[in-house]
């Protein structure tokens, strides 16, 4: 798989959560969202 092709699923798994949920998606994956607030 290439990055071209990665890059839309990983935005799609996480633009829908990027909205706040109920936190469950930051227990599992933090780093992510806290690079881009950094």
């Amino acid at each position: 798989m290439t990055i071209a092709e990665s890059l839309p699923l990983v935005e799609s798994h996480v633009n829908p959560e990027i909205i706040f949920p109920e936190g469950e998606f930051w227990s599992d994956e933090p780093p992510l969202e806290s690079n881009l607030h950094l």
